[in-house]
């Protein structure tokens, strides 16, 4: 086995020893806390200054990827709390039909 696959099998490795040191298993389901409108808000203002940089500093190289395809750019908070998203929003309607 070369040494790039043993460093990448270890890689894989250490990362489920420490998903699982946190409650995750194989059979674990995903969940998806949504935030109210209110508290989406505050935590839409809190990183207000990132949103602005990202929409008008970054994401203009990718206006012609994202309008040609079926990408989405998301961002999120370190909670998972996703911030704003930026391309094909088709792919992402929750069990309530919104965004």
């Amino acid at each position: 086995m070369s040494s790039t696959k043993n460093n990448h099998n270890q890689i894989i490795t250490d990362s489920w020893k420490r998903s699982e040191s946190h409650g995750l298993t194989h059979e674990t389901k995903p969940t998806a806390e949504c935030l109210k409108t209110g508290e989406l808000k505050d935590v839409q203002h809190e990183y207000n200054f990132l949103l602005g940089t990202t929409s008008e500093d970054v994401l203009p190289h990718y206006a012609s990827m994202l309008s040609n395809s079926s990408c989405l750019v998301m961002m999120a908070d370190q909670h998972g709390h996703i911030l704003n998203c930026w391309g094909d929003k088709r792919k992402i309607k929750g069990e309530n039909g919104q965004t």
